[in-house]
């Protein structure tokens, strides 16, 4: 479904339960809100970004304020409940960058006196594989990654549930690898040396991997037999001499080349954190963020490059994780997965049966289990599917928590009352997911005129620049895991 506020629930809340106290987590990608004038007329001008759906005509605050990043313990943050996912705090400095505000006034650069042979901004998929790969040709590398949130793994993101002590792992966005026999000889090899089948926490456990490779003495998993289970110690995760630091809470604010040269053999990476600009230096970049983020960034790229990296804008979208106590309707009613014709949600699919390690899916119909849902957050758009985007994270962002836990209890009521699910019994907790970037927007017809021939805004705005280059999945067009592998060993290789 798009961001239609006409739907309406046909129970009561007392029915649905909405008076009980449950597990929730709100899950928030801040990302939705405008971009202010300053932007508009100073760094994107001429970048005709109101066509294209990323600009909105007025600033819009985060309803429960920008310092709110959710409850529980920070030290393992997938256990984390409140607001989650792109937390208000993550994305605080995003928007300010964004709005053209960050630089106003004097912020002084404190030199860290760090230097890498290589800092990677954003740490998904995309960019932990591409310090996997530059770490791969250039074995004694030092490595230094940066992100704004407090976890990694980009939208590839992991959910944590604990029912009577036992352990209930689900996936808060990037589900799952698809077709890998098809996959480009990289990506595969890379699957291969980590040794990946599939992930009861989808593809959050590739970047597990790739971190117990990258940093060992995290508690990281080294191999898929012990994945699920694995708990990650964050603390080691930034330690000083490490050949190898993921550096979380630590939005990157402006990447340029030693004099302003494109021609320098060094990048000057400047970050944000603990309420401070500081700054390392390079020998190379690979911007791995939302290549949306990067004009914001890098503000001598030529206005060209700017406009085509504008265009990557991603489809937002909400993915909910409910855990049920049982799943007995389910069964009486021989359900698995099922696709709704109306409502507020267009998915509702009993979580995948993985097992693996130590890790048991439920298999009994009297144990708890994951319900996974889906709903499509772009507004409806005729013709082309990018007039929708901005609408549609606009109405994502400022809808209440309770409107989307009424309508998971509504709808799943319907679906399976007939089997005796009481919603205000059956269901002990609830995450929503909600991603205002979430998957890169793919080409087609007859919206992209420009598709197959070319040429792609995707390709026209990847080309390096510099000692920069520049990955992720939005610069291959792609929603999928291989594209951002593909992205991240094409970036590094064209570092040279």
């Amino acid at each position: 479904m798009s961001g239609d506020n006409s739907y309406q629930p046909v129970h009561s809340d007392r029915e649905l339960g909405m008076d009980r106290k449950i597990s929730r987590r709100d899950l928030l990608d801040g990302m939705a809100v405008t971009v202010g004038a300053a932007a508009t007329g100073g760094l994107l001008s001429g970048c005709a970004a109101g066509e294209w759906g990323g600009i909105h005509d007025k600033v819009v605050n985060p309803p429960d304020g920008w310092d709110q990043a959710g409850r529980g313990s920070p030290g393992h943050p997938p256990a984390m409940t409140g607001l989650r996912g792109s937390t208000n705090p993550a994305m605080r400095i995003p928007h300010e960058l964004r709005d053209g505000v960050f630089w106003a006034g004097e912020k002084p650069v404190h030199r860290t006196g760090e230097h890498y042979d290589l800092v990677v901004v954003g740490a998904g998929i995309s960019r932990l594989s591409a310090a996997y790969f530059y770490r791969r040709k250039h074995p004694n590398a030092t490595v230094l990654i940066l992100d704004n949130h407090d976890d990694f793994g980009g939208h590839a993101r992991r959910n944590e549930f604990t029912v009577n002590g036992r352990l209930i792992v689900g996936y808060g966005g990037s589900q799952s690898i698809e077709a890998p026999s098809v996959w480009s000889k990289e990506a595969r090899g890379l699957l291969d040396e980590l040794g990946i089948d599939h992930f009861p926490d989808g593809n959050n456990g590739v970047c597990r991997l790739l971190v117990g490779r990258l940093i060992p003495g995290t508690g990281a998993p080294r191999a898929m037999g012990g994945e699920t289970s694995a708990r990650i110690d964050y603390s080691r995760l930034d330690v000083a001499g490490d050949a190898v630091r993921l550096r979380l809470n630590t939005p990157c604010v402006r990447v340029h080349h030693t004099g302003g040269n494109p021609g320098a053999k060094t990048v000057e990476v400047d970050f944000h954190r603990d309420g401070k600009v500081h700054r390392c230096t390079a020998g190379g970049v690979v911007m791995a963020c939302c290549n949306t983020m990067i004009p914001y960034l890098m503000q001598d790229l030529p206005t060209s490059r700017r406009e085509a990296l504008f265009y990557g804008t991603k489809l937002p979208i909400v993915y909910a994780m409910v855990l049920l106590r049982d799943w007995r309707a389910w069964r009486r009613l021989g359900i698995y997965h099922t696709r709704f014709t109306s409502g507020d949600w267009v998915v509702a699919e009993l979580d995948y049966p993985v097992s693996m390690g130590g890790y048991r899916f439920s298999h009994d119909p009297g144990q708890p289990v994951l319900v996974h849902m889906i709903r499509m957050a772009t507004a409806p758009a005729y013709r082309n599917p990018r007039g929708g985007i901005g609408p549609g994270r606009r109405e994502l962002f400022g809808r209440p928590y309770e409107r989307y836990e009424r309508s998971i209890r509504d709808q799943l009521t319907r679906l399976l009352k007939g089997g005796g699910f009481d919603p205000a019994r059956d269901i002990p907790g609830i995450t929503v997911n909600r991603w205002g970037h979430g998957y890169a927007l793919e080409y087609g017809r007859p919206w992209a005129d420009f598709w197959p021939d070319g040429p792609l805004p995707s390709v026209r705005g990847r080309r390096p620049f510099g000692r920069v280059t520049i990955a992720d999945s939005d610069s291959q067009n792609r929603a999928y895991a291989d594209a951002a592998i593909d992205a991240a060993w094409r970036a590094v290789e064209e570092l040279g």
